[in-house]
């Protein structure tokens, strides 16, 4: 993907996340993100063949890496999300209940800052955002999408690997009929951030 109208710089996520913070405008924002991530697997297919067995996962122990590019927000209330989704949903004439989010990883998770988290047991920081969504089935989007073998390197078919792949979170007790989504990324994970024709390159630490 060419990026020839952007300015490039070299940072570590650390200065790129101060940046953000000493904008002008410090309230949410939309930024593209590219992370490296080796999604969770289970050790079993979750489908049964045809001799009715769940076939062992051909790809542990080493795993899969996933390549993503998304355009994310940053910055926002999960729970106001809720709410406002709530409220275009019901009927004006209704009484609606004010949603309450819950503790972030049932109280293992504070705010670090305006844009991240942080995981009180382990230290990590983490960006809490809300994917862009498909207009028609609300479903997070990617920009891009690529999976390969942690092992070997080689391409690898998402829906092949759909079997063995942890499900996503199901949203809880929002009660609503589209649920707001809403993910983390630790931000060691990052590789590129794009934001304000600026395409970060993040530095190892």
């Amino acid at each position: 993907m060419e990026h020839d109208d952007l300015q490039v710089i070299n940072a570590p996520i650390e200065a790129v996340v101060a940046w953000l913070e000493n904008r002008p405008n410090r309230g949410a924002k939309m930024i593209g993100v590219i992370s490296r991530t080796l999604p969770p697997m289970n050790k079993k297919s979750r489908i049964l063949n045809a001799q009715g067995v769940k076939p062992p996962n051909p790809f542990l122990p080493e795993g899969v890496i996933r390549i993503a590019h998304r355009t994310v927000c940053i910055g926002a209330s999960f729970e106001a999300a809720v709410n406002r989704q709530r409220l275009s949903e019901a009927d004006p004439m209704d009484e609606i209940e004010y949603f309450h989010a819950g503790q972030l990883w049932r109280g293992k998770g504070e705010h670090a800052s305006a844009y991240t988290v942080r995981h009180k047991p382990s230290g990590r920081l983490y960006f809490a955002y809300r994917p862009s969504q498909d207009r028609v089935t609300g479903f997070p989007t990617t920009i891009s999408d690529q999976w390969t073998s942690a092992k070997t390197g080689e391409v690898l078919v998402h829906e092949d690997l759909k079997q063995y792949l942890k499900p996503p979170s199901k949203a809880r007790n929002q009660e609503v009929d589209r649920p707001v989504p809403w993910r983390t990324l630790t931000l060691s994970n990052v590789q590129e951030l794009f934001f304000a024709k600026h395409r970060f390159i993040i530095e190892a630490a």
